[in-house]
């Protein structure tokens, strides 16, 4: 039951009391299930200040409770135990979304109330007082505290807010340090930021830093001494490591300002903002100057680097043996480098190209260049191509990749000369090569096969032996045999006569599989061995074996 114990405002009494003006009148609540403790409390409040005042009273929690929360008064005075609730519970019931109640409370309690104060603190009272030593100025003096913390809390609580709104703004995760309770309490985006869940507002110090990256623990650390030091600032910015409970690694940019009280360090205040994206473009940036320089100096083909200054950059291992003749050469005019090598006028015309590409940002191809060199008695064949870069200082520079065709030529020839070779033992050998594909069509033959066949080796590449005017019952035991060497992977013979432009000639031939990288066959090559002259000489000696039997054979009918 509620019951307001005056209708109109009561003055106090004690104008020895520092009064706030007269038009300024405090509601207090009085929570307490005693009639004569609620007149007491009133009774020492009025003798303990000229203030005025508005009472209401309750003698349940419940009534406090709409009493407080209906229009909260300037001060709420809470007896400890409640026939329905005690203390603890209707501070619980108090407080708001920030924890804070909602007006300033103090606590009445008993004889117990040096052990039950600290926990009624921690509940969420402002302040409390012993029914045992209670005083119009003690009672007094709590309730004009409790207004007064209570003030400075929500005050504490608006500026907290007004922080996280501009830091969220602003991409900032924030922390405080509590180093005499040795805890940090995170905001939202700070729990975020370090891979905490949301509810993991108040952590150890030592949480935090075990995320610290390994490799970067000691500096850390040496910064976080330094800053601890009262002699100093106490404030240091640092950009480290983190590694998330996930194993996920993020940069973050850190600024702290550490604060002193007695010598020591009591709290700081952290600003952290996640810079793993600038960091990952940094190192990127770095890989990419190293990337491009490394893949000029160890490519092995001709590349080579001229700078904003027209100075020669950078050389590649290919491109070394062409500049062999000039020393020194990195940083030299690139003019001077090019009147060193060719002569003119190509080292003028080479110099034009460069400076144009380098100012316009045209590039400029040339194909089988071939000029005189003038540090050696030599003429040389290049392929070139130039275009404009940017370095890694910011400026422009012309990258040249070439290919020495003087090399390539000499490849060519040596490569010409052993095919002409090749092709000379085969057009000389007297068996007929040939070679077929999957579809029974030549695809090599060597010379011996016009003598066979009357037709040149470029008449027969590309078609099949029945196209060219073989029979067709011999076509089609060499389209089996074929057939059968791509199917099988095994070799295979064939004995056959062929009508030659000369008459009959007699052949051997034997027919091998060829394989591919992936282990199937990929032609057959065919070795025709011609055996007539073998053959006739066999049946010469066949007929002269007959006819010395002949004889024999007479004689022995006579005998009989």
């Amino acid at each position: 039951m509620t019951v307001e114990a005056r209708a109109s405002a009561v003055e106090g009494e004690g104008l020895d009391m520092v009064a706030e003006p007269t038009t300024r009148v405090w509601r207090v609540v009085i929570v307490d299930d005693s009639p004569d403790e609620r007149a007491q409390a009133r009774r020492l409040l009025l003798k303990g200040s000229g203030r005025r005042y508005q009472f209401v009273e309750a003698e349940t929690a419940a009534a406090g409770l709409r009493a407080a929360l209906g229009e909260p008064p300037d001060c709420l005075l809470l007896d400890y135990y409640l026939p329905d609730l005690d203390a603890p519970d209707v501070l619980a019931s108090l407080a708001g979304p920030d924890g804070l109640t909602v007006c300033p409370v103090v606590v009445i309690t008993g004889r117990a109330g040096a052990q039950l104060g600290p926990a009624v603190l921690r509940a969420g009272a402002q302040d409390y007082i012993g029914k045992d030593w209670v005083t119009p100025e003690g009672l007094t003096r709590a309730v004009e505290n409790a207004a007064e913390r209570w003030a400075m809390a929500r005050e504490l609580r608006a500026s907290d807010e007004r922080f996280r709104l501009a830091a969220q703004v602003a991409g900032l995760a924030v922390a405080e340090v509590d180093y005499v309770a040795d805890r940090i309490r995170l905001s939202a985006e700070a729990a975020a930021l370090l891979g905490m869940p949301a509810a993991a507002a108040v952590v150890p110090r030592a949480a935090v830093h075990a995320l610290v990256h390994p490799n970067d623990r000691l500096v850390l650390s040496e910064r976080l001494t330094a800053s601890h030091d009262p002699a100093g600032t106490g404030a240091f910015e640092v950009d480290h490591r983190i590694v998330w409970p996930d194993g996920r690694i993020r940069w973050l940019g850190v600024r702290k300002q550490v604060f002193f009280a007695g010598g020591r360090p009591v709290r700081a205040l952290v600003a952290m903002f996640d810079i793993t994206s600038r960091k990952e473009a940094e190192a990127q940036l770095r890989r990419n100057n190293e990337t491009f320089f490394a893949l000029i100096q160890n490519n092995p083909f001709g590349v080579y680097l001229v700078d904003a200054d027209f100075r020669l950059r950078q050389v590649s291992l290919g491109a070394r043996k062409a500049f062999a003749s000039v020393q020194p050469l990195l940083g030299r005019d690139f003019g001077d480098v090019l009147r060193l090598i060719w002569a003119e006028p190509f080292a003028s015309e080479v110099e034009r190209r460069f400076r144009h590409t380098l100012a316009t940002g045209e590039a400029h191809t040339e194909t089988t260049a071939m000029n005189r060199r003038a540090d050696i008695d030599d003429v040389e064949a290049y392929d070139w191509r130039i275009e404009r870069t940017t370095l890694p200082d910011g400026r422009f520079g012309v990258v040249c990749y070439f290919y020495d065709l003087s090399v390539r030529g000499r490849w060519e020839a040596a490569l010409l000369a052993k095919e002409q070779e090749l092709r000379s033992i085969t057009d000389n050998t007297p068996d007929v090569l040939t070679r077929f594909d999957r579809d029974l069509r030549h695809v090599f033959a060597n010379a011996a096969i016009q003598r066979a066949t009357g037709h040149t080796p470029q008449e027969v590449i590309g078609k099949r032996n029945r196209e060219l005017d073989m029979p067709a019952e011999l076509a089609d035991r060499w389209e089996a045999a074929t057939r059968s060497v791509f199917d099988r992977g095994e070799p295979t013979s064939l004995d056959f006569t062929f009508e030659a432009p000369e008459g009959p000639r007699h052949y051997t031939a034997r027919l091998v599989p060829e394989f591919a990288a992936d282990g199937t066959v990929e032609f057959v090559l065919g070795v025709s061995h011609d055996v007539t002259a073998q053959r006739r000489a066999n049946a010469g000696v066949q007929e002269g074996e007959a006819r010395r039997r002949a004889p024999s054979a007479g004689q022995s009918r006579v005998t009989k």
